[in-house]
């Protein structure tokens, strides 16, 4: 997962960070790695009636250096 400010999400020298300052913007840019190191974009799940396969986005919680939960949510994809 890299965080990087809202505003500078579509710049190429974006820079990766670990803190923000209260009520700042945040883009979360997932980035998930198989074994091979082939890059994941989506999750698809099996539902036990054997339906089709369906997209499940993943579910994102982000905590302060307090340890308290700020966010929890699941992300949207596109």
């Amino acid at each position: 997962m890299r965080a990087i400010e809202e505003h500078r999400r579509y710049s190429s020298d974006a820079v990766e960070l670990t803190r923000f300052k209260k009520d700042t913007r945040i883009y979360l840019e997932p980035k998930i790695l198989g074994k091979g190191n082939e890059v994941f974009t989506r999750f698809r799940q099996q539902a036990a009636d054997q339906r089709p396969m369906e997209d499940r986005p993943p579910h994102v919680t982000i905590t302060g250096s307090d340890g308290k939960q700020v966010l929890s949510k699941t992300m949207e994809y596109g």
